[in-house]
């Protein structure tokens, strides 16, 4: 767009668009303090003695290894959108 077309819009009360989705970048902000405190969690988890025990045992074990590769995936998929912006 020519500098003069786009005074001219600018004139005519066009609203030009941003650079960003705020939308897109607000969405992605709750998805990552959604992984912080699921990781907080995690971690509570393991910090109390309790889930310690779970591990021992290895009951827990696979379902630990699935949860963290979910978390690592989603963390991927943020990180990708991000760089497309």
């Amino acid at each position: 767009m020519s500098v003069a077309t786009y005074l001219r819009n600018l004139g005519l009360h066009y609203k030009p668009k941003g650079i960003f989705d705020a939308d897109a970048v607000m969405e992605m902000s709750k998805v990552n303090s959604d992984l912080g405190r699921l990781g907080g969690l995690l971690k509570m988890w393991l910090t109390n003695n309790d889930g310690w025990q779970a591990l021992a045992k290895e009951q827990e074990l696979p379902n630990i290894h699935t949860l963290l590769h979910n978390i690592q995936a989603i963390q991927d998929l943020l990180l990708e959108t991000v760089q497309k912006f």
